[in-house]
């Protein structure tokens, strides 16, 4: 199975950070325009091995998700896993995780 490209993750990584850098930068201008901290707060970064886990981390995830959707739809008695599936497994995949 292909797992997912460390560099997606980053750049990925990089927009939320950098969304979540933005709106408390935005929240902190709300709040006193005169004592403005974040202007040139760095962006977090992500080692490429730690990047190489994340991407491993997310692969495993999905397999497992897709391996307990299916034995949920063999199951219920159906051929094909549906999103009804996943939405079941759901809970307690996250809370496994």
């Amino acid at each position: 199975m292909a797992g997912f490209k460390p560099e997606l993750l980053g750049e990925l990584f990089k927009l939320v950070w950098e969304q979540q850098a933005q709106s408390e930068y935005e929240t902190v201008l709300c709040l006193d325009e005169e004592n403005d901290k974040r202007g040139n707060a760095r962006t977090p970064t992500a080692s490429k091995e730690a990047l190489r886990l994340s991407a491993e981390l997310l692969k495993l995830f999905v397999m497992e998700a897709v391996d307990r959707a299916s034995a949920c739809a063999k199951a219920q008695g159906d051929d094909q896993v549906e999103a009804s599936h996943f939405e079941r497994i759901l809970p307690q995949l996250l809370l496994d995780f």
